[in-house]
């Protein structure tokens, strides 16, 4: 069976939360508008970064550094996240070591989904990005993304030990600026396991920092509920989790605010989220 590591590429870079919910109430009497901002503000990261991922991803595949065992991988630039970049590619042979640097240019650079880059992605690594123990490290150089500028260090560390690809993914200073003038901020450290056999990806770890509302929070997904994203899963033509949990704790204005539990599911292809709060409990539609 051929292993299609590229199809589980796309799939991770389009797992993105839309930011229009419509609700089904528990209780009329109480919206969910709090809970529905909180996960707009959360999906402007997974948006931003997943798709730096991809750019990741693209530039290792182009240049026959993706994985091995005939999986499927891209090998035509104009067909990726790089279509229009400039990449260069250096490369030691002995160590295995390398470095790409990617320059979308100032003008606007327009890719697969029609998202438009701007600026300069610096990728170095100590090894292929499945290959076990290599470390990858992004940062970024005035690197705008449909006109949000993305800054901060990403560093993807492969720690598989077995059969399961795992990925450690830490990323610091993280900053998006708008072009309202708002910013959101983040520092995270998160787990990533592929399982190609049943093309899933669990997602579980840490994230914190300020949102663009001006909200501290920060957020807690276990290994044992780990968020699961599956191939096929398109809801709305998106890809969505089928299962998992986590939950998000905030602060605004030195006030802490109530906890809520966001439930994807058991298993079950959908775009519906449970929301367990104190103040409210319902279920979101993700549109």
């Amino acid at each position: 069976m051929k292993l299609n590591t590229r199809k589980l590429q796309l799939l991770f870079l389009t797992t993105v939360l839309a930011v229009t919910f419509t609700a089904c109430e528990d209780n009329e009497n109480v919206d969910s508008t709090d809970q529905e901002l909180a996960l707009s503000a959360e999906s402007d990261f997974e948006e931003q970064y997943m798709d730096l991922d991809q750019v990741i991803y693209d530039a290792f595949d182009i240049n026959g550094m993706g994985p091995d065992n005939g999986r499927v991988v891209a090998t035509d630039k104009d067909q990726t996240t790089l279509k229009c970049a400039q990449v260069t590619w250096e490369h030691n042979t002995e160590t295995g070591e390398g470095f790409f640097s990617i320059d979308f240019g100032t003008d606007g650079c327009v890719g697969p989904y029609g998202r438009v880059r701007k600026g300069i992605v610096n990728i170095s690594y100590t090894g292929r990005y499945w290959e076990t123990g290599s470390v990858i490290t992004t940062t970024v150089d005035q690197y705008y993304v449909n006109d949000v500028k993305v800054e901060g260090t990403r560093v993807v560390e492969n720690i598989t030990d077995g059969a399961v690809p795992t990925f450690k993914i830490s990323l610091t200073g993280g900053k998006l600026i708008f072009q309202d003038g708002k910013v959101a901020t983040r520092t995270s450290t998160r787990y990533r396991i592929y399982d190609f056999n049943n093309l899933e990806m669990k997602i579980y770890g840490t994230a914190e920092g300020v949102n663009r509302l001006g909200t501290s929070y920060n957020i807690q997904a276990s290994s044992e509920t780990p968020v699961v994203f599956v191939k096929g899963c398109q809801p709305n033509g998106k890809y969505f989790p089928v299962s998992g949990i986590k939950t998000i704790s905030r602060v605004r204005a030195n006030n802490e605010m109530k906890d809520f539990v966001v439930d994807y599911g058991q298993g079950e292809c959908d775009s519906k989220v449970f929301i367990n709060a104190d103040n409210w409990s319902g279920e979101i539609t993700i549109n």
